[in-house]
């Protein structure tokens, strides 16, 4: 399996409606079935686009994985980040 280097800029920095489409369905594909059934080319299927644009934002399947999981994670954090500053009004200085 080809490794991906975090640092090295790739096509995921690129914000596209195809990309978009590609995380949708990569996230039902992966939700679905497993990381280990889930292929590249199922994904491409899932979300109408070649497999080429895949690898182009993408470049591998664990780097699509973080981009699906990066994805969610950042709005459970901002979520709760607001949950806590609410906790914290409501306990006031006491």
């Amino acid at each position: 399996m080809k490794e991906t280097n975090p640092e090295k800029p790739t096509g995921s920095a690129v914000r596209s409606p195809n990309r978009d489409k590609i995380l949708d369905a990569a996230e039902i594909e992966f939700g679905s079935h497993s990381y280990e059934s889930c292929s590249l080319r199922m994904i491409a299927e899932s979300s109408g686009v070649n497999l080429g644009l895949l690898h182009y934002y993408f470049g591998s399947k664990q780097a699509l994985f973080a981009a699906v999981f990066l994805r969610r994670a950042a709005a459970l954090v901002e979520r709760r980040m607001e949950l806590f500053v609410e906790a914290k009004q409501k306990a006031g200085s006491g």
